[in-house]
């Protein structure tokens, strides 16, 4: 789960979701990441993965940022686009 940050809508309309499910699959693909499911909100999505080839790490970096980056050059402004979640840290 991730969620835009400040709780921001940023994937409000088909098309931003379309670019994100474009980038999910690309992604998935060239790093052997299995999807099981998705559910893409207007300011979060959630998927259900397999750390199959023991990359999420880059999976989600590259997810995140290669979508922020179609994000800032579609909507504008400056800053982080996705929500550092602090959740399950003491």
């Amino acid at each position: 789960m991730n969620r835009g940050h400040d709780g921001n809508n940023i994937f409000a309309g088909d098309e931003n979701k379309n670019h994100f499910l474009d980038y999910l699959e690309d992604y998935s693909k060239k790093m052997h990441i299995r999807l099981f499911a998705y559910c893409i909100m207007d300011n979060h999505y959630h998927l259900i993965l397999e750390n199959s080839s023991g990359r999420m790490s880059d999976f989600l970096k590259q997810l995140n940022g290669q979508y922020g980056q179609y994000y800032r050059k579609r909507e504008g402004g400056k800053g982080y686009v996705f929500q550092y979640s602090k959740k399950g840290r003491g």
